[in-house]
């Protein structure tokens, strides 16, 4: 994983740790990736 990937994990983590309440931990999941991606192409798709 190069420095590039982690921050983008760790940012991923960190906005979905705000989603679930403002003083959580959330961990990177693999899985987080893709749902983020289909809900990009959702936007885009204007869905």
């Amino acid at each position: 994983m190069s420095t590039e990937d982690a921050l983008r994990a760790a940012d991923t983590a960190m906005h979905k740790a705000k989603e679930i309440e403002t003083s959580s931990v959330q961990f990177y999941l693999e899985g987080m990736k893709e749902k983020i991606l289909y809900e990009i192409e959702d936007i885009l798709l204007g869905v």
